[in-house]
């Protein structure tokens, strides 16, 4: 089995799934030290997909085109790493979907411009 089939394999059993949680199931199946596990998740390509730069630490979200539900597996993944895009999806999410522009930045709880993190004025 090559390593991108492996990775392939984790994400048909345990669906869409933060970089960290593949790495640890790497380790887990095929021994290697998390250095290595990592390595081999950065050079997956396709059929697995990545999103990036939302998560922090550098991590990244993976999952396959089969995976119809990635993006409510995706909004979990932002609200358990506590990123600033979870909340503001959230919040509106409890307003029903649709809010002014005007209300974000009070809704999204980033009022001004911060380096590197959501704000209402990006």
């Amino acid at each position: 089995m090559t390593k991108i089939n492996i990775i392939e394999e984790i994400l048909k059993e345990k669906g869409p799934k933060r970089s960290s949680h593949v790495v640890r199931e790497l380790m887990k199946r095929k021994g290697i030290n998390k250095k290595n596990a990592s390595k081999q998740v950065s050079r997956a390509r396709p059929p697995i997909i990545k999103i990036k730069d939302l998560l922090p630490k550098r991590e990244v979200f993976l999952y396959l085109n089969q995976h119809k539900n990635f993006l409510y597996i995706f909004y979990k993944a932002l609200l358990e790493t506590r990123t600033s895009y979870g909340v503001a999806i959230s919040s509106i999410i409890s307003r029903g979907g649709i809010i002014l522009d005007s209300e974000f930045k009070t809704v999204s709880g980033s009022p001004c411009k911060l380096k590197k993190q959501l704000s209402y004025t990006e």
